[in-house]
């Protein structure tokens, strides 16, 4: 009988190092810190028209960019619509260490035949009104686009890395740019906040790891594996011990099946 059960004690101790095994698997992805992405939606969206240059469109659901170029008796001829969004960054965390930030616009105007190329630039300017802003108003856009996307679909969402210019701002202006003129007045148009669909909003979406994420395991798990840890010593104790008299505590494994099946055959006490 104490042959048996220095025989279940091994098994038990084998099967705690598995659970404790597991558990510690289990503690270690527990522990992951995961990311938090917050999304910042415009205080302020509109688009400008170079062909009515003192209309203000403030209040459209949908936001133009377009760079159309035509002749008339040998004379060139250009018209812009350019885009203009305001962002307030106080909701992403000072102390937070921003991985990604990302402007995502959807396109609710688009055409299949005629691929736009699109660059976001950045506009020092922040002071402009979205129910005042005009072509004959708007401030000045210098500098090299900070992003560009290939514009093709309608209803689609397009993605621009904009992280590079977001560091140390407290409020932003982007403009949204059609680069390559067009033939035909082939636009495209972004939904803007105005719109009454919240997934197609215009955003800012902001990732980053938050501070607080440093995770503790549950007291619970650490009591379980310390009786686990007592456990196995026991049983390793007991095993080694009676695995040396029978000088085979070196095939502890390739035995492991056979005392496994043996004790299920135990008989009762």
């Amino acid at each position: 009988m104490a042959k048996r059960m220095t025989r279940a004690i091994i098994i038990t101790s084998w099967i705690c190092v598995t659970m404790y095994l597991c558990l510690l698997a289990i503690s270690v992805v527990t522990l992951s810190v995961l990311g938090a992405e917050l999304s910042i939606y415009p205080i302020a969206d509109s688009y400008t028209w170079m062909y009515n240059p003192d209309v203000n469109y403030g209040d459209s659901i949908t936001i133009y960019s377009y760079n159309y170029t035509y002749d008339v008796f040998n004379t060139t001829y250009n018209d812009e619509k350019n885009i203009w969004l305001k962002f307030d960054l106080s909701e992403i965390p000072s102390e937070a260490t921003v991985n990604s930030i990302i402007l995502r616009m959807h396109t609710s105007v688009a055409y299949s035949d005629v691929t736009n190329k699109v660059g976001v630039f950045l506009c020092s300017n922040t002071t402009w009104q979205e129910m005042t802003i005009t072509w004959n108003n708007c401030p000045q856009v210098e500098g090299q686009p900070i992003a560009t996307v290939y514009v093709s679909s309608w209803d689609t969402n397009y993605n621009f890395n904009v992280i590079s210019s977001v560091q140390g701002k407290n409020v932003m202006t982007l403009v949204l740019k059609t680069l390559e003129p067009t033939a035909s007045m082939d636009w495209v148009g972004f939904n803007s906040k105005e719109s009454s669909r919240p997934n197609v909003l215009p955003r800012l979406v902001v990732e980053y790891p938050t501070p607080s994420q440093q995770l503790t395991i549950d007291p619970s798990i650490l009591l379980i594996i310390g009786l686990i840890v007592i456990v196995m010593v026991i049983g390793i104790i007991y095993g080694i011990t009676e695995g040396k008299n029978n000088n085979h505590y070196l095939q502890l494994p390739r035995v492991l099946h056979r005392q496994f099946d043996n004790l299920f055959l135990l008989s009762p006490l």
